[in-house]
């Protein structure tokens, strides 16, 4: 007879097995159910597509309707269907994808997305023209889902003027405030893919989602893991990106000098790593950490090799107006990341202004409302002589 406890261990262990091989048959029969739901799904998708160029009206309405409820699923064959099938389906098959791109899901505008892009690459002429018409049409709405998925994989966007639009825009869309139509004017000037980016190249794909590329420049921080080699392949088609490898943040610019050989520092950002440090402007960089310098770009291509916080010494050269002397000192910068402002200066300026000249409009609007509210005065009597 077995010891009481090993009697119940025994029984235990075989309820336990009988669970276990419960639950084992549960979770196949689950994804055996999963997969038949899938298969007849892309069976009825199937089917749908074929309706699309259906002789019947109300058959290739039902169809548009139903791929469309299908959701993001139903994305791949919209796209075989354009590039294959005849034009009523294809055109049909655009209608959907378009609609795809307006819904506010990303899971269904991501993917949606990527398939007019690709149908606006192909050869297949209407489609590609249509695909393109519109893209071009969501051209806004896709610039700020393109800027806010840069945004959330850790890279940095700062806008700047548009000048061929901010003036064009103002006060040109009736029903919208100056303050509305005036952020028309602005466009992204800088992107910056820091070491934190979580989007790796197949993230450069945003920047094609931008209206446009004109005085673009992208900064590819080396710690970011994007080849700069891809990101040069992606500036080949979209004239005007610059697309420039950076290292560690230091926060200043370099000014135009006659001799290139010389790295004079121009704008500082006060609350920067430089700024930090006291590095001030017109100050004459002669070595990093014991390496000589050799103007701006010399500066920006041994920063390559930086991370941010790494502790550098600096020895700079700074003419001091008021003595005539020239001074050599050494600095230790803390480097940074690249955490760079929403707005240009030049962008904060601009909305200021266009504040300060929208409540202006409002004070004389209201002067003038109330001067039409106000009863006529009376003319007075003639002056007796």
């Amino acid at each position: 007879m077995l010891h009481p406890r090993l009697l119940f261990t025994s029984v235990g262990l075989t309820a336990l097995l009988s669970v276990m091989g419960s639950t084992v048959a549960l979770s196949g029969s689950l994804a055996a159910a999963e997969i038949a739901a899938e298969a007849v799904a892309a069976d009825e998708i199937t089917d749908l597509v074929e309706n699309l160029d259906h002789p019947d009206f109300e058959v290739r309405e039902t169809a548009s309707r139903r791929l469309w409820e299908e959701g993001p699923r139903a994305i791949s064959a919209l796209v075989e269907v354009a590039l294959a099938k005849p034009p009523e389906a294809a055109t049909r098959a655009l209608h959907v994808l378009e609609r795809h791109l307006r819904s506010e899901e990303k899971a269904r505008f991501e993917p949606a997305d990527d398939a007019l892009q690709k149908l606006a690459d192909s050869e297949r002429g209407f489609v590609a023209v249509g695909a393109a018409s519109i893209l071009s049409r969501h051209s806004r709405l896709r610039e700020e889902r393109a800027v806010a998925a840069i945004r959330e994989s850790g890279g940095t966007v700062t806008y700047g003027i548009d000048r061929s639009r901010s003036q064009q825009w103002w006060g040109a869309v009736p029903g919208q405030t100056d303050a509305e139509t005036a952020l028309r004017g602005l466009r992204p000037a800088s992107i910056v893919l820091r070491s934190d980016w979580t989007g790796g190249t197949a993230g450069l794909k945003y920047l094609r989602r931008l209206k446009h590329c004109r005085d673009l420049k992208l900064y590819v921080v080396r710690s970011s893991k994007v080849p700069l080699a891809e990101a040069q392949k992606l500036a080949s088609a979209l004239p005007g990106l610059d697309v420039q490898e950076r290292g560690a943040y230091l926060g200043i610019s370099g000014m135009d000098t006659v001799s290139q050989e010389i790295c004079v520092v121009g704008q500082v950002l006060v609350d920067g790593p430089a700024g930090r440090a006291g590095l001030k402007e017109g100050d004459e960089i002669r070595e990093l950490n014991g390496e000589s310098v050799a103007g701006f770009s010399d500066l920006i291509e041994k920063l390559k090799d930086h991370a941010a916080g790494e502790r550098v010494t600096m020895t700079v050269d700074r003419n001091e107006i008021r003595t005539g002397k020239r001074d050599r000192m050494s600095l230790e910068v803390e480097l940074g990341t690249w955490d760079l402002p929403s707005l240009t200066a030049e962008a904060q300026k601009y909305l200021r202004d266009v504040k300060e000249l929208e409540a202006a409009r409002r004070e004389l609007q209201n002067r003038e409302n109330e001067a039409e509210d106000a009863p006529p005065t009376e003319a007075s009597p003639p002056i007796e002589r």
